[in-house]
Parts: structure tokens; sequence; C-alpha cells
């Protein structure tokens, strides 16, 4: 016997297949899994990052050449680097200014997948959906934001994985 949720659950699965490409991801513990977000427990690690001019949209790419260039060689070695690292304890330095290492701290994060070019409205549909699941299941959010996208751009839309990400607030996991 196959309940309407089962196959709703089957059917969704089949039509948002999204592919993560075999890169490596950073590194967090499934604590729950929800029918349409998850909470993870993430460690500190290290980033580099830039500032989004303001006007920016929540997807645009902004900031990505800074990144870019960074990576593939604007950096202190003056060699590319891995765009992800495990375990790193430092990072080299940017020759941009623009670019900031850091250490974030880890902490409880709810997690919502979404596939698709990640649009600005898509972007902040996003975040309102996950925002109003978790104040539905009575978990606080903290302000702000993240989103992760995975897929080089030739990936076609229906199966690109994109992510947005929310720092849980007050939020303690007992198994």
């Amino acid at each position: 016997y196959l309940s309407m949720e089962g196959l709703q659950h089957v059917l969704r699965m089949f039509v948002n297949s999204q592919l993560t490409p075999d890169i490596e991801l950073q590194k967090y513990k499934l604590l729950k899994k929800f029918n349409d977000y998850e909470i993870r427990k993430y460690d500190s690690y290290l980033v580099a990052e830039t500032s989004m001019p303001t006007g920016s949209g929540p997807a645009s790419g902004s900031g990505f050449t800074d990144i870019a260039g960074y990576i593939f060689g604007g950096n202190s070695q003056g060699e590319s680097i891995a765009m992800t690292f495990s375990d790193a304890a430092t990072l080299p330095t940017p020759k941009d200014s623009r670019v900031v290492t850091k250490l974030k701290e880890g902490g409880f994060f709810a997690a919502a997948s979404f596939p698709g070019w990640p649009l600005d409205w898509e972007v902040v549909a996003a975040e309102r959906d996950l925002r109003n699941s978790l104040a539905k299941d009575g978990i606080k959010a903290k302000a702000g934001y993240q989103l992760a996208r995975y897929n080089e751009p030739f990936v076609p839309p229906f199966l690109r994985r994109n992510e947005v990400l929310i720092e849980l607030e007050e939020f303690e996991w007992s198994p």
C-alpha cells in the first residue's frame, strides 16, 4: 500500500532530481530530516569572502570575480588553490583587499534545497518558506541566511542544486 503522501514524495524525488558535483562539501552532521528541510550541525570553518555591493540582489554574482581571482592565483602563494579545504588550518593571504579570510563559527543550521537558477525571487521565496516551516515547527531562527550554489554554469536548471541555510537560535540537540 502506498499512501498519497508517499506517492507525492516519490514523484517529488523524480521531478526534483538535483545534481551535486563531485566536490568536497563543507562537512556537517545531519541531525533531523523534515519533509522540506534538514537540521544540520556544522563545525567551524575557514572562508574567503568579499562584501556584496549595495543594491546587489540575493542571487547576484557580485563578488564572484574577486573570489575567483583569489582562488586562481591572486593570493600570497601566487598559485591556484582548491575551492574547498578539509580541515585547513590557514588560507593564503589575498592580494585583493576586497577579499578577506576568516574563521566562521560552526553551529546549528536549517537547510532547504531548491532546483533551478537561483534567481532573486526564488532565493527570497526559499528563505521565506524555510522560515515559515521553522516557525510552524517551533524552531527559532537567527536573522540572515546563506545561499549555497553547487553546480557549474552549464548544468540545466532542473538539475541544479541550491540551498538556503539559516542559523538557528537557542537550539539544543539531544538525540
